[in-house]
Formats: C-alpha cells, structure tokens, sequence
C-alpha cells in the first residue's frame, strides 16, 4: 500500500513500476498540508477505513506465480535504404 501525496501520485507511480512492482497497488492520497512538520492527523482518521481496506483486501491483477519473462518486443517497421532507391520501410 502506498500512502502519498497527491502532487506526488505520477513520480511515485513511475518510481513504483521501475521497481518491478505493479501499478495497481492500493493507493490512499492526502493532501499536501497533512505531510507538513506539525500538521493536523486528523484526515488519516478520516481515512482510516480505506487504509484497513488497502492493507487487509487488495489483490494483485495478477494472479500468475513462480519467474515468467515477458514477450520480446518486436519493432513495427525497419528502415532499410538500397543502392538505387531511397529509404524504403518494410514490415
């Protein structure tokens, strides 16, 4: 479960998914006041039956065990130039 900041929700997202882990990860976003020194705790009360939810019933998309690689990728065209021609594309 990730806890963070709206502002925040796009680098945390990508940081999280460069980790290898998924994107859909629960996620439970406050505004940037309550992360200030000596700020109101009061929104994570307010909060605090979606924070059990995210802990105790999230399942991952997927649901595959065990090491899988994933498909290569291919590229969609290749640029190749002959002598007498210009650039051509093929598939």
């Amino acid at each position: 479960m990730i806890i963070q900041r709206r502002e925040l929700m796009a680098a945390t997202r990508q940081a999280v998914m460069g980790q290898g882990l998924p994107p859909e990860a629960p996620w439970v976003v406050f505004d940037y006041p309550l992360f200030l020194v000596d700020s109101d705790l009061a929104p994570i009360g307010e909060k605090i039956g979606e924070i059990i939810g995210a802990l105790t019933s999230w399942q991952p998309a997927n649901n595959r065990t065990g090491v899988f690689n994933k498909p290569q990728w291919k590229s969609p065209a290749a640029v190749t130039r002959m002598r007498s021609q210009g650039p051509i594309i093929s598939s």
